[in-house]
């Protein structure tokens, strides 16, 4: 039972990191130039969507030493989701922007 609720808690993160950036939290409005937090929100929407492929099969898996190592893999990736518009790709430049 309690893996199946961190199961669905993945699912749910991973639904907001994939949607999140198109409906939610929005990037700056492009221009002729993308800026960084353009491309911090498509690499999320990807890590998103693959949690979310990770939490399915988290909870389709029979065998708990499976549902481990996919839990090590979502948690990799989320720690990746924290790193992109922190440190790797960047966020906003500009302080005026949401």
């Amino acid at each position: 039972m309690k893996q199946k609720i961190t199961s669905i808690g993945t699912l749910i993160v991973g639904l907001l990191l994939a949607v999140g950036p198109q409906f939610i939290f929005k990037p700056c409005p492009t221009t002729e130039k993308f800026m960084k937090c353009f491309w911090s929100c498509k690499a999320l929407i990807v890590v998103g969507a693959v949690v979310a492929i990770i939490a399915l099969l988290q909870l389709m898996a029979k065998e708990g030493e499976t549902k481990k190592m996919l839990s090590i893999v979502a948690l990799a990736l989320l720690v990746s989701a924290i790193l992109i518009p922190t440190v790797i790709i960047g966020g906003c430049q500009k302080p005026d922007m949401a």
